[in-house]
């Protein structure tokens, strides 16, 4: 986040007084003490020892040119001030609250047996003090969302923000908001700064000292972080009708299907029925957070298979000659999300750990039709991930979701088809098994090209994608299953 205090801390407390500190700037004017001379001149040595005891100083007060009256010690003033800004912090509490009392100043005379009226200066004192509020107004895109207390408070307010929405839990973290104090705030964000590359606000954030307001107008600290978290959105809910999917309410609500899936954590493989009710409250902070982050994996390198043709072995024997070995890899995404919600993955950085060691096999001298090459191409031309591979509402999502323009769908490898038509949740699949403990999946197709036990190569067509079975929108379900174990196809793919 940039810096955009400034030097505005120094100004508000130069702004601000509190009763602990205050001290009174004396603005001495020394009256001329010509009967006090004269006294002098005329008196006897008994008559000057009585002079000299009934001949003090007094202070004569004034605010601004306005006379308060005459003390017998400026001390009694300053005593007064410190009082009057107790009680200004007892009765508001959530307000600096000032005085005028750098105007006060003080005319010292020094006469005989001069009067003085301590009480009578306090009480008009009290009438030319006159109390005035100073707060931070905290605005957003140049507009004023709240004024608070200090510069601290409106600190935590905005740290708070961050911590809610690179909170690990949203739903844990909207549950316990609270407005830390300085010191929990600034350890908070120094420790999420340190997992993130950046944790900065989308919107202009600026504070500004603002002065003489209705104290009444002072937010409350929490009602004003669930203010701008919430953007004062009153939940919503829809009840699903017949013929509705994830993707077609998305589209209706003008929402993400994300935004529904990540609400309704109960709906399995997007499976909704007539009558649920989803929560589809969108929120519209005032307020929003981006942050970067970089993610560090570290995968296989699926080693290659290298054939050698051996006129020894019979057509369609094979020999492993070497194993192959797996490499390893580190790549390094960053996220790119605002409120927590992913908006870009990029692949920055990919470190070759260790180098895959190719699998060696002497066959006969043709090639034995539907065994894999081990190497996998992407079966769509143009693809986009539009779900990845992973945990995804409380279920293992097995395989990755691909979306182009290109509709038509490719075997990954050379193989031979061991499923091709209707499986239960998948719609129209094909299941093609490469011989080398290999099988990939295609699933929610539109039609079929390809007839169980017929054989494939790389890159021939099998089908068109749809959107068969539970299925959101037109997409293709992609698998890769080793030894019957899914796999994440993002591994083996180029």
């Amino acid at each position: 986040m940039k810096e955009f205090w400034g030097n505005l801390g120094q100004r508000l407390a130069n702004a601000v007084k509190s009763a602990a500190t205050w001290t009174v700037t004396y603005k001495v004017r020394i009256a001329a003490c010509v009967g006090t001379i004269g006294l002098v001149t005329v008196a006897s040595v008994a008559g000057n020892a009585y002079v000299e005891r009934n001949t003090i100083d007094v202070w004569h007060v004034y605010v601004n040119e306005h006379q308060a009256g005459t003390v017998s010690d400026p001390q009694i003033i300053e005593s007064y001030v410190e009082q009057r800004y107790k009680q200004l912090e007892e009765q508001y509490p959530q307000v600096h609250m000032v005085l005028n009392d750098e105007d006060i100043n003080f005319e010292k005379e020094t006469s005989f047996k001069p009067k003085t009226d301590d009480d009578g200066a306090i009480q008009n004192l009290a009438e030319l003090l006159e109390p005035k509020s100073v707060g931070v107004a905290l605005k957003i895109n140049g507009e004023t969302v709240g004024i608070v207390k200090d510069q601290e408070t409106a600190d935590a307010i905005l740290n708070q923000i961050k911590l809610h929405f690179t909170a690990a839990d949203p739903d844990e973290a909207v549950r316990n908001v609270r407005i830390l104090s300085e010191a929990e705030a600034a350890e908070a964000v120094k420790k999420r700064d340190s997992e993130y590359e950046s944790i900065e606000f989308v919107e202009e954030v600026d504070v500004d000292v603002v002065e003489s307001f209705d104290p009444g107008q002072v937010a409350d600290p929490q009602e004003l972080v669930d203010k701008l978290i919430t953007g004062d959105v009153a939940p919503t809910v829809y009840v699903v009708k017949e013929g509705d999917c994830i993707s077609c309410i998305a589209s209706k609500l003008d929402i993400s299907e994300e935004e529904i899936r990540a609400k309704n954590p109960h709906i399995e493989n997007d499976n909704i029925y007539i009558g649920d009710e989803l929560d589809v409250t969108i929120l519209q902070p005032h307020l929003s957070v981006k942050t970067e982050e970089l993610v560090e994996e570290l995968h296989d390198i699926q080693y290659e298979t290298i054939y050698k043709q051996d006129d020894e072995l019979k057509m369609g024997k094979t020999v492993v000659e070497q194993q192959g070995v797996n490499g390893k890899q580190l790549l390094t995404f960053k996220l790119t999300k605002i409120n927590g919600i992913e908006q870009e993955q990029e692949l920055i950085n990919k470190e070759i750990i260790e180098e895959a060691t190719p699998a060696i096999v002497r066959r006969g001298t043709k090639v034995i039709p539907g065994e894999g090459t081990g190497s996998f191409a992407w079966p769509v031309s143009g693809a986009k991930i539009s779900s990845s591979y992973g945990m995804r509402w409380g279920s293992l999502h097995k395989g990755i979701d691909l979306t182009s323009k290109n509709k038509t769908i490719k075997a990954s490898d050379n193989g031979k088809v061991i499923h091709a038509g209707e499986k239960s949740g998948y719609g129209n699949t094909v299941i093609i098994d490469h011989n080398n403990g290999y099988q990939t999946l295609y699933a929610h197709l539109k039609s079929i090209s390809v007839s169980e036990g017929s054989v494939v190569e790389k890159g021939e067509e099998i089908g068109i994608m749809g959107s068969t079975g539970n299925s959101t929108g037109v997409h293709l379900h992609f698998e890769v299953l080793k030894n019957g174990t899914a796999q994440n196809p993002v591994k083996y793919l180029p």
